[in-house]
């Protein structure tokens, strides 16, 4: 069995073995240590982030004007009507069929949309549909009333998004 007292060697048993002035010593090695090796990560951050703000601000493209009014109304409107013939070609039984024929937004207000697609029966067939603020409707008397020999914005062009 081993004394209590014995003076064999344990593992982390070398501190306590130091003299007061050897710990100082080993104490303020590893302290100017590790300032060191935070002085040269702050050192190699500072040039880092110096060039790459100097490829930046040589790579960085013209401002872009400011909208105007009548491009924001656009942009509204195409979204709008992008929204109301995906919502359309969502709620058909075979949406791979959906084809826009033609999208018109009238006034602002009301969109008259013209499409193909297959019903259940496997035909092709060629409807109409009318969304606004009061109506959502396939009804002939509401494209009647609402899209029939009136002109507005085409957004035909929108069935290449779809």
């Amino acid at each position: 069995m081993t004394d209590k007292h014995s003076t064999s060697y344990k593992a982390g048993n070398q501190w306590a073995r130091m003299s007061v002035p050897s710990r100082i010593g080993a104490a303020l090695g590893a302290i100017f240590f590790i300032v060191g090796l935070g002085v040269l990560a702050m050192f190699w951050a500072s040039r880092a982030v110096q060039s790459s703000s100097v490829r930046y601000t040589a790579t960085t493209p013209e401002a872009k004007p400011a909208r105007t009014p009548e491009q924001v109304k656009a942009d509204r409107e195409i979204n709008i009507v992008l929204a109301g013939a995906r919502w359309l070609k969502e709620s058909m039984k075979k949406p791979e069929s959906f084809e826009l024929l033609s999208a018109t937004m009238i006034e602002g207000k009301v969109i008259c949309y013209e499409y193909r697609a297959r019903n259940s029966f496997n035909d092709r067939r060629t409807e109409r549909y009318v969304i606004s603020d009061n109506v959502s409707s396939s009804k002939p008397k509401d494209w009647n009333r609402l899209c029939a020999g009136k002109s507005g914005t085409d957004y035909t062009h929108a069935r290449s998004v779809l």
